[in-house]
């Protein structure tokens, strides 16, 4: 019986998270976001983020130059065939599949000291096909920042 117990509470003790782990993530995630255009207006560099945006497909929400706030959002059908027929052949008229997700861009453009700071945060909503909200989640790879950064960077080089 003993052992029984201090297995289970080996197993537990090795589960537990570190704070450390949570802080150096949340910073990763925040450097992961930013980037900073050295010699860059703020202005310019919204236009730039905009453009960007729209070349990508989003459709422009809301912009505060004052704030220097941009949201944006891009609508895409995930629905398939298999889901759907899966979801009606179990659940007949109460049947739930994935039917469409919405990626929210949030930027946030601060300039400071001839140096502008762009962060980004990209939001996924899942939803199924009677409107209701599956899944949340926080896009966390870092190649769709870099990607998101280096078209900007290019569209301010090359005006």
């Amino acid at each position: 019986m003993r052992i029984l117990i201090l297995f289970i509470l080996v197993i537990f003790t090795g589960c537990g998270r570190h704070s450390e782990d949570t802080v150096v993530t949340q910073m990763r995630v925040r450097t992961m976001q930013t980037r900073t255009y050295v010699g860059q207006e703020a202005k310019k560099v919204s236009k730039e983020v905009i453009a960007v945006l729209q070349d990508q497909g989003y459709m422009v929400k809301n912009i505060s130059h004052e704030l220097g706030v941009i949201t944006a959002e891009l609508d895409t059908n995930i629905e398939k065939f298999s889901s759907k027929f899966w979801s009606y052949l179990f659940s007949g008229k109460n049947a739930r599949w994935k039917k469409h997700s919405v990626v929210e861009i949030t930027s946030n453009i601060t300039e400071e000291q001839g140096r502008t700071k762009v962060r980004i945060n990209l939001l996924v909503r899942v939803f199924d096909n009677l409107g209701r909200v599956v899944n949340i989640h926080q896009i966390l790879e870092e190649e769709a920042y870099t990607d998101f950064f280096n078209q900007v960077q290019k569209g301010l080089l090359n005006n």
